[in-house]
């Protein structure tokens, strides 16, 4: 009897162990699990609006550059556009004391229609700017080839230092007419009256052209010889005294070139 009793205990304990883990796991096992078919079946509320907003985002995408709707295009470049040299030229005239306070350009008269010259050696361009070329193209090709350009005017550009005939002259201005050029002066100037630059340069012309057109005596000592061309060339040699920008007196040899 004892032993049935004993058995009986075991058993009952052995159940009141496993009772828990039944606990555990749910009192309904079936309910939970058409809960969980339930859950899985319900629509995601979020996840079906999110859906439905990108369906209509991608509608107004597509129909945004349909028919007479195009694509932006792409960014254009802010950057500013290369400026030429002629930007950082300084504009108008350059302060010249030595050089003559008034400045004045002419062409000398030419010779009559039937006079043709013995010699003559034909240039198309002065300093390597072709005649006819505009302020700005002559200013780049200027500072690209290394001269000295001191200012520009419209109808000017100033430049210093320049050589010309195996001599510096300190001073040279380019003219222009209707944009595009025709002239050129290299100016040498001396406190006295000294006129060895003129007479070298006047030597070393006559050895290319042979003897001027003609020569004019100015004032004071001074003369100007002028040679002429085809097509209306010239070149101008002329020694003369002037008033600088300074105040002073002083003599200019002057060499010009033109058509």
């Amino acid at each position: 009897m004892q032993r049935f009793l004993r058995i009986m205990a075991i058993a009952a304990l052995i159940a009141a162990m496993c009772a828990p883990c039944a606990i555990a796991r749910g009192r309904n096992p079936e309910k939970q699990h058409n809960s969980v078919q339930h859950e899985k079946k319900r629509p995601d509320k979020h996840r079906g609006d999110k859906g439905k907003d990108f369906k209509k985002h991608n509608r107004h995408h597509d129909n945004k550059y349909h028919g007479n709707h195009r694509p932006p295009h792409p960014p254009q470049s802010h950057r500013p556009p290369h400026r030429p040299p002629y930007h950082n030229v300084h504009h108008g005239r350059p302060h010249r004391p030595h050089m003559p306070r008034h400045w004045h350009y002419y062409r000398p008269t030419p010779p009559p229609p039937a006079w043709r010259p013995r010699h003559w050696r034909p240039f198309r361009s002065i300093l390597g700017i072709a005649l006819g070329s505009a302020v700005n193209i002559s200013i780049n090709a200027l500072v690209n080839n290394g001269y000295t350009v001191s200012g520009y005017d419209d109808n000017i550009v100033y430049l210093s230092n320049v050589p010309m005939l195996n001599y510096s002259w300190p001073a040279a201005n380019l003219y222009y007419s209707n944009g595009g050029l025709y002239g050129s002066e290299f100016v040498y100037s001396t406190p006295g009256h000294n006129m060895g630059r003129y007479n070298a340069v006047y030597n070393s012309l006559t050895g290319v052209y042979g003897a001027p057109y003609n020569v004019q005596m100015l004032a004071g000592g001074g003369r100007r010889a002028t040679w002429w061309g085809n097509d209306g060339q010239y070149i101008t040699l002329s020694f003369a005294a002037n008033i600088a920008a300074n105040g002073a007196s002083r003599f200019f040899t002057t060499l010009s070139f033109g058509r």
